[in-house]
């Protein structure tokens, strides 16, 4: 029995029994005291837990209260800014678990939202984040296009390394971007295609004759030239709409070619050329811009241009591109007086043909 006796708190000597119930009894009285500061202690805590979880969980403070949109809203694209918005609010509807709002900052699905914008537009890069304010900022950058180009009577817009972005009506095409094509002859197909033999013009059924220009004197001359004289200058494919077309038939070559098997053929040459002078042209003439860029040749990359100005050039892309321009405003100072010529060949480094 002794084992299981409460020991009394204070008691230094049970021979004074009358001294030892007296501690015995204030003993008891210590015990409810703590026993009531545990049970507050603990209800403390609970209101403290509850206290913080709805702080963290419930308070309106962390819910999101303005939605900024950052894009740039373009013609390449329909998608209006309001309907992000609209998107954005939608995600933040209904609870997680069924007790906490998505409003709130930790519960928000960003992730639903940025999949909608990418689905809905090609984009270069995107971003969502809420600010300590509770304000959700979503940040797109579009993917824009850099030339159009066609197949199959379908117009598709391109980005810089020549990936298709989407297709897009011509009604809506912008005509400010430069349209890429290729002639029958630089995709080796077999048909007959509308061909001349560039200047010099050495095809006995051509009787026709253009002037040269010569670029290594110290002044420029012009000239009258004729086969004969410039039979030297090998001969490279000239468009033309005002020549009998010759056959350019390859054996076994196919009627036509995929879009893909196209984009192969725009290689990363062709590619700069046409950014880095769609680039460069305005810097000649402010009111045009670049409106076709056919390459004509499968071997040395020719590229004829059609401007909106009405001028129609030839460019070697393999040629240094600051010098054809040069050349091509040297022309047109000295010799062009406000002419436009048929053509303008810029593919020679010593000389420039133009009729």
């Amino acid at each position: 029995m002794g084992l299981f006796k409460r020991r009394p708190r204070f008691v230094s000597s049970y021979k004074q029994a009358h001294f030892g119930e007296h501690r015995v009894c204030r003993d008891y009285k210590y015990d409810r005291r703590r026993r009531w500061k545990k049970i507050l202690t603990l209800l403390g805590f609970c209101v403290a837990v509850v206290g913080i979880f709805y702080g963290l969980f419930f308070t309106p403070l962390l819910n999101i209260r303005e939605i900024k949109i950052v894009r740039a809203e373009n013609i390449y694209y329909p998608l209006k800014n309001s309907e992000i918005e609209t998107w954005a609010r939608e995600a933040g509807e209904g609870k997680w678990l069924w007790i906490i709002s998505r409003q709130h900052r930790w519960f928000y699905p960003q992730g639903r939202v940025l999949e909608k914008i990418q689905a809905a537009v090609p984009v270069e890069s995107l971003s969502c984040k809420i600010s300590l304010l509770g304000k959700l900022i979503i940040t797109v950058h579009d993917l824009y296009p850099s030339m159009t180009i066609q197949n199959a009577g379908q117009w598709y817009y391109l980005r810089a390394d020549g990936t298709v972005i989407k297709i897009v009506e011509e009604s809506v095409l912008d005509r400010n971007l430069p349209a890429v094509s290729f002639s029958r002859a630089a995709l080796g197909l077999s048909s007959l295609e509308p061909l001349a033999v560039a200047p010099p013009l050495t095809t006995a059924s051509s009787t026709a004759s253009a002037l040269t220009m010569d670029l290594t004197a110290d002044n420029a001359t012009s000239t009258t030239s004729t086969p004969e004289q410039t039979a030297q200058v090998p001969e490279r494919a000239l468009v033309t709409d005002d020549v009998e077309t010759t056959t350019n038939a390859v054996a076994g070559a196919p009627e036509s070619l995929t879009l893909d098997e196209i984009l192969a053929k725009l290689d990363a040459t062709r590619r700069d050329f046409v950014l880095d002078l769609t680039k460069r042209y305005p810097e000649l003439i402010l009111s045009d811009q670049i409106a076709q860029v056919e390459f004509i040749d499968a071997v040395l990359l020719d590229a004829f241009v059609k401007t909106k100005g009405g001028y129609r050039l030839y460019f070697d892309p393999q040629l240094d591109l600051d010098q054809q321009i040069k050349n091509f405003k040297l022309l047109k100072e000295q010799k062009l007086e406000g002419r436009k010529p048929d053509y303008i060949d810029l593919r020679y480094p010593d000389r420039l043909y133009y009729k």
